[in-house]
């Protein structure tokens, strides 16, 4: 059974990362007018971050899962050394105000993989491919094309 298949079946990812290009991300996940508009709101900002250098995006959240409505996109960007910091939008690096710069230009809560996640004090890599509840899930890593 490969990852969408499984998607369809139990409504979240298998446990890993699934590395997705941009089409599977659009066929797989913008089921909806909903969510394509979601997904085509914050592919600007995935942009940027490529542009800036940025190397390996994930992205998680309700979206990642069979949620006819998620509210965003949640995920998080790894810097390296080649990141252009200068080429970064400022929206994706204001956390002031629950993100909500951020949340209104893109639909996105998107956060520097060096951030510990609040509530556990997780990495955000291992933060993001547990549930509520502690169960493993998936996450997707964007294929840089």
């Amino acid at each position: 059974m490969n990852i969408f298949q499984f998607l369809e079946k139990e409504g979240i990812l298998p446990p890993g990362i699934h590395v997705v290009s941009f089409k599977e991300i659009e066929e797989h996940f913008c089921f909806n007018e909903y969510r394509w508009k979601l997904f085509r709101k914050a592919v600007p900002a995935i942009k940027n971050l490529i542009a800036a250098g940025v190397e390996d995006i994930y992205l998680d959240g309700s979206f990642a899962e069979i949620k006819p409505r998620p509210n965003d996109i949640d995920g998080y960007w790894v810097p390296n050394p080649h990141v252009d910091s200068s080429r970064i939008d400022p929206v994706l690096l204001d956390f002031r105000n629950q993100r909500a710069a951020m949340k209104k230009k893109y639909g996105v809560d998107f956060f520097s993989a060096n951030q510990l996640e609040k509530t556990k004090g997780k990495p955000f890599l291992e933060f993001f491919q547990k549930d509520r509840d502690g169960k493993p899930k998936g996450i997707l890593k964007v294929k840089l094309e």
